[in-house]
């Protein structure tokens, strides 16, 4: 697909995610709001916080992210959570959503993230922060464009 793909796809992107942004925006200041559904392909399983709605506080709820189930809020959004990290060995290949790039970054060698702001690939970060109203540049990356 060309330039003019690229642009199709980003204007249909935009399109839609606007009905979907007002929706979503919608479903969250609910009080019977529920969890964003994000359909990834994970890597391996990331370790969860929760089970159930049970586990969580009030309003929160269990839902899926980043290939794990974590308590969420109608106001928790991962991709806004400052970026923590701590010195480690291990080269994890991992990505976070930079708020200041408004987009998904991979994370420098020899860095652990913590928190919920870290993904396991590019692909999983786009569509979490995509879902929660975030305009995540890149998009065409696949397609040689920025």
């Amino acid at each position: 697909m060309g330039f003019r793909g690229c642009i199709l796809m980003l204007l249909l992107l935009m399109i839609t995610s606007h009905d979907y942004n007002a929706s979503m925006a919608f479903h969250m200041s609910k009080s019977n709001w529920s969890c964003p559904r994000i359909k990834v392909k994970c890597n391996s399983k990331e370790p969860s916080t929760c089970s159930r709605n049970r586990d969580c506080r009030s309003p929160e709820k269990c839902c899926l992210l980043n290939c794990g189930k974590h308590c969420l809020s109608p106001s928790n959004d991962p991709c806004t959570e400052s970026l923590k990290t701590k010195p480690c060995s291990s080269p994890l290949n991992r990505w976070y959503f930079s708020t200041t790039k408004n987009r998904c970054v991979p994370l420098n060698s020899g860095v652990c993230p913590e928190g919920r702001n870290n993904f396991q690939a590019f692909d999983i970060c786009k569509k979490t922060c995509l879902a929660f109203g975030k305009a995540v540049k890149g998009i065409c990356k696949a397609f040689g464009r920025q």
